[in-house]
């Protein structure tokens, strides 16, 4: 009807989608444990702390067991050199996730991924989310570091000190202590044990998807989550993600297309060739002006009426009349002849 098609019309208006929200994330998708642990590392950075340093964050994604390195500077030749000094300790790992800053994403990391048979994994940009493990280590890290600076305490003892504490204490999600599961064997502390526990990798898988699938229920019930309908060959807008001012519109201006689409990770084109990643919520379906219908029917002929003279003429004219009401003379006047 005329309110559908008015309605289109005003959701095509490509100025009020610039300015517009974005889109509803998609439902949290669960991630599946790896088969063992140090298979998939997950790394990030920390900082720079008050002293100048960086952390170097490594969290094994199977055992939440977290490695961590002090470092003056981050460019990617000290981080292939601390990355040599802990696997030389702990072995290769299969993957190994970062995001996509330059010292992760340079030439000089992925050569030396594919010498040691490393498969480099990258998250989709200006998505935390996708590296969460270590992200939530980060927030860890940064309330110790901030109690240490208050109490002026040394960082790098109360770093060390928290990584004891945190790899021989049971997870809260796991439910076995992290140190436990990355090395098989329980770390002898200060508090005493009767007896060894075993490690039941089956347990342990169990109830780390139960808190996952609870975990997804409240998320994606608060955010309200929805699953997008964006898919390869839409027209999309992009999320202004370094806006200058309050004025700054919400999206890009220039449209591009998406051309793949893994998860919830969209590859967008622009016409220009350039490819960006995104994560789907940070999209929005570009909505096209409905073409304009045009009536192709032939015009109906309008006929002049056909001239009517004399009688036909009256009669015609008395057929175009309005009706009237039929005149009855009075009895009184029924001897008599009226004109």
């Amino acid at each position: 009807g005329v309110d559908t098609a008015v309605e289109k019309i005003c959701r095509s208006c490509t100025n009020c989608q610039i300015v517009g929200q974005q889109s509803k994330p998609e439902p949290l998708r669960i991630r599946q444990l790896p088969t063992a642990p140090w298979v998939h590392l997950s790394m990030d950075f920390l900082g720079p702390l008050p002293n100048g340093k960086y952390v170097f964050v490594l969290v094994d994604l199977y055992s939440r067991f977290v490695v961590a390195e002090l470092m003056t500077n981050t460019t990617s030749a000290e981080v292939i050199r601390r990355l040599k000094k802990i696997f030389t300790q702990m072995g290769l790992p299969h993957v190994l996730q970062a995001d996509n800053a330059k010292n992760f994403s340079s030439q000089e990391l992925k050569d030396y991924c594919v010498d040691y048979g490393i498969k480099l994994m990258h998250t989709t940009p200006y998505w935390p989310s996708a590296n969460g493990e270590v992200e939530r280590q980060n927030r860890s890290f940064l309330k110790v570091m901030k109690i240490s600076q208050l109490e002026g305490s040394d960082l790098e003892e109360a770093m060390q000190q928290y990584l004891y504490m945190y790899s021989l204490t049971p997870h809260s999600v796991t439910g076995v202590a992290p140190a436990t599961l990355m090395h098989g064997r329980r770390f002898r502390d200060l508090v005493p044990h009767l007896q060894e526990e075993a490690i039941f990798d089956e347990e342990m898988r169990d109830r780390d998807l139960t808190i996952k699938h609870n975990t997804k229920e409240n998320r994606d019930k608060r955010v309200g989550a929805k699953e997008s309908s964006i898919g390869v060959g839409d027209t999309v807008l992009m999320k202004n993600m370094q806006p200058q001012n309050k004025l700054s519109p919400g999206f890009l201006p220039t449209p591009g297309k998406v051309v793949h689409r893994y998860g919830s990770t969209a590859t967008v084109e622009t016409a220009t060739g350039q490819q960006y990643k995104r994560n789907v919520a940070h999209l929005k379906e570009l909505q096209q002006p409905p073409a304009a219908e045009v009536d192709q029917r032939e015009p109906e002929s309008i006929d002049s009426p056909p001239f009517i003279s004399g009688q036909q003429d009256q009669q015609a004219v008395a057929g175009y009349s309005r009706q009237r009401r039929e005149i009855v003379l009075p009895k009184r006047f029924e001897d008599y002849l009226l004109q």
